[in-house]
């Protein structure tokens, strides 16, 4: 995703973000698409589809868009 693009998409994403229960330092907004499809074209270009259908055959459905967000001061594992 162009760097432009990704602060544009991000914005949305805080916003919505505080609408869904998630733990300290992480944002989770689930079906994401479903607020805003700016990305969608992100999230099947040609050369993918064309390497999962050559996996898995013709009907390949993209079904979670789901965002989460791992904020700083998340600790890791």
């Amino acid at each position: 995703m162009p760097t432009d693009r990704r602060q544009r998409w991000g914005k949305p994403v805080e916003r919505l973000r505080e609408s869904y229960p998630s733990p300290e330092n992480v944002g989770f907004v689930p079906g994401r698409v479903n607020h805003d499809q700016s990305f969608a074209e992100y999230l099947s270009p040609p050369a993918l589809l064309n390497l999962c259908h050559d996996l898995l055959g013709h009907n390949v459905r993209i079904t979670f868009t789901s965002a989460i967000i791992n904020h700083p001061g998340k600790p890791s594992r």
